[in-house]
């Protein structure tokens, strides 16, 4: 059962990519973005770019990277459906409710 595009659309918007990852990896300010090790990989070099206005990650060591939403499925190996709730309960914003359609 998909979730409404517009319900994700407001988790996604209330949701701060910078300080759900840095909640999982020290992050540090560069120009427009942040910059640190990524954990999904054993290293200690800043390879993890985070970038705040698109709400987006990317490693470029092992080329992990996507929206909040695929962060917080991949560090806690979760459905997309329970990474969408669980971000809906850090923002305080209206949990999701699945759609089902009937087919006649």
């Amino acid at each position: 059962m998909p979730i409404p595009q517009e319900t994700i659309q407001q988790i996604r918007k209330a949701a701060d990519i910078v300080k759900i990852i840095s909640d999982h990896t020290p992050l540090h300010k560069t120009n427009r973005f942040f910059i640190g090790p990524c954990p999904f990989h054993k290293g200690k070099t800043p390879s993890l770019n985070v970038n705040p206005k698109l709400q987006i990650y990317k490693c470029f060591l092992c080329n992990a990277g996507g929206d909040v939403f695929t962060f917080v499925q991949q560090i806690n190996q979760i459905s997309f459906l329970e990474a969408v709730t669980r971000i809906a309960q850090q923002t305080n914003t209206p949990p999701p409710e699945t759609v089902s359609f009937l087919i006649v």
